[in-house]
């Protein structure tokens, strides 16, 4: 029989062995978590707190969402891994899981979804700063992105690469160390 050590020590090496094919399948995923809104709507953000959990995240919301009042559940999509929640999420409605009309509780409509895959080009950066213009993206429309394949979510970790701002049409991206690989990234632009 094995010993508590034991257990642990085979579970750390059957993460190790999982954890890579795990991000590989979870990278490019969208998922979604019911939060509570602890502070109002402001600059284009809102902060919200997941169930159980003591951390406050500040996040973008669509258009229907900016009148969400305090203590109101509200859905929050997440575009890639599971580290990403901060940087590629946005409130998209309100919390009833059967009724993203806004009219169950202090929430707004789901709004659609447009998607763009876009390429952060390895030499595009300056000053650790790169900006993209989309076709088709308006300045009403909320947008967040995340890496579309494993590699460019290795790159994105490595390289701390995150969405900072959006101009328009144009999208501005920001990393503290200059990526020397080009980085896929899935937009999506929530009217």
């Amino acid at each position: 029989m094995m010993n508590n050590n034991e257990i642990k020590e085979l579970a750390d090496n059957l993460w190790t062995y999982l954890e890579p094919k795990v991000k590989a399948v979870t990278s490019s995923c969208i998922r979604f978590y019911r939060a509570q809104v602890t502070s109002a709507p402001q600059n284009g953000r809102v902060t919200v707190q997941k169930p159980f959990d003591t951390t406050y995240l500040s996040l973008p919301y669509i258009s229907t969402m900016e009148d969400v009042e305090v203590g109101s559940q509200v859905v929050v999509f997440v575009f890639g891994s599971r580290n990403s929640d901060q940087n590629n999420s946005v409130v998209v409605g309100n919390g009833s899981f059967t009724d993203m009309s806004g009219t169950g509780g202090g929430g707004g409509t789901g709004g659609d979804i447009t998607t763009y895959n876009i390429v952060l080009s390895a030499n595009g950066w300056n000053n650790l700063e790169q900006s993209v213009t989309i076709t088709g993206l308006a300045a009403t429309q909320t947008v967040t992105a995340g890496p579309s394949d494993l590699s460019s979510t290795n790159a994105c970790s490595q390289f701390k690469v995150k969405l900072v701002s959006q101009n328009g049409s144009t999208i501005n991206f920001a990393c503290d160390e200059q990526p020397n690989v080009n980085i896929n990234m899935t937009v999506l632009a929530i009217s």
